[in-house]
């Protein structure tokens, strides 16, 4: 069992003068799986900032794809994959549009 966090919005003031604001978020519980993880770059290893994380599964002649996120300013990503994929093989991909020349797969140390 994995727990998911809500999310919410607040209007910042015009002006940052030592004033608090409260925003409630609440955590439930859910059946699925939360993969989290981090998205760097393979030479210099700093975080890449705003990747696009997908989740496939294989269908005949390829592969689904079935949600996707974002990395977060430090490379970090949250994925959830439902619960009626359990028992399943998936496939994560990471890509970022802001990559130079030619698109190539690699292994980070």
């Amino acid at each position: 069992m994995a727990c998911i966090l809500s999310a919410g919005n607040i209007t910042l003031p015009d002006e940052f003068e030592q004033q608090q604001l409260r925003l409630d978020l609440g955590v439930r519980s859910i059946e699925d799986v939360v993969i989290v993880g981090r998205i760097t770059d393979c030479e210099t290893n700093e975080p890449i900032v705003g990747a696009i994380v997908k989740l496939f599964v294989p269908i005949p002649g390829g592969l689904e794809d079935i949600c996707h996120t974002f990395s977060g300013c430090d490379g970090y990503y949250m994925l959830r994959i439902p619960s009626e994929f359990a028992g399943e093989t998936v496939t994560i991909m990471a890509t970022c549009s802001n990559c130079d020349g030619d698109i190539e797969p690699c292994e980070c140390p």
